[in-house]
């Protein structure tokens, strides 16, 4: 008699002649390689624990201040941008021109606190004028344009720029995407005109120090960009 109705099961091997020939040739068999079986399972635990570590370090460690190197005036990475990926690089304009820096923040990592960092690194070049979306909304209201909000749009912010003075957008992401994969993305753009400054895609596996191989290459391009746009060269 059949223990299972379901016709899934229509050869149940509890009554097959063949199962007590194969139950004791498995337990042989296990026996016989039982070291060896040992041994490559925990090989493959050494493995997946190391990638889950790995991408647990590079996905949840905090911001660092970004300092520049001892000595040097370069922010401290292994790494330097593709130039592939560097996709626009205007210097016609000086950017410390620009009476208001909006700027626009996107990370997934804990605390975030991207926007710190890119202000300070901002700062550093004498581009001090910079504001979040709440604070850029806070001041475009004391300069009586009510239409931009905590999360402005283009056609807001031109005409903030129109009836108050230039502005200048910086939109930068610092991303985990996972499996050791990071993600930095920097657009700088001039509100009025639509046109893009500076525009840096810098994807990077990376193991290690997520912020210098990732967050550091850009912001040195960053840097070049800058400075030789206050030189006025080309």
């Amino acid at each position: 008699m059949r223990t299972r109705s379901s016709k899934a099961f229509d050869h149940d091997v509890s009554f097959s002649p063949f199962f007590p020939r194969v139950v004791l040739w498995s337990s042989a068999f296990l026996a016989k390689h039982r070291p060896t079986i040992i041994a490559v399972g925990a090989r493959w635990r050494t493995r997946l624990t190391l990638m889950v570590l790995v991408s647990a370090v590079i996905g949840c460690s905090p911001y660092r201040p970004a300092n520049h190197e001892a000595g040097s005036d370069r922010y401290p990475t292994p790494f330097k941008v593709d130039p592939g990926g560097i996709l626009a690089f205007d210097t016609s304009i000086d950017p410390r021109e620009y009476r208001y820096v909006l700027l626009f923040t996107e990370t997934t990592q804990r605390p975030p606190v991207l926007a710190f960092t890119i202000r300070l690194a901002l700062a550093n070049l004498g581009i001090v004028r910079v504001y979040t979306p709440a604070e850029f909304m806070r001041l475009a209201q004391d300069h009586g344009v009510q239409d931009v909000t905590e999360d402005p749009d283009v056609k807001s912010v031109r005409q903030f720029a129109a009836s108050v003075g230039p502005v200048l957008v910086v939109d930068f992401q610092f991303k985990f995407l996972g499996g050791g994969q990071l993600y930095s993305r920097l657009d700088i753009t001039d509100v009025g005109t639509g046109k893009p400054l500076l525009s840096v895609d810098h994807p990077r596996r990376a193991i290690g120090d997520g912020q210098a191989d990732s967050l550091h290459p850009v912001l040195n391009v960053m840097q070049d960009w800058a400075r030789k746009s206050a030189r006025g060269r080309t």
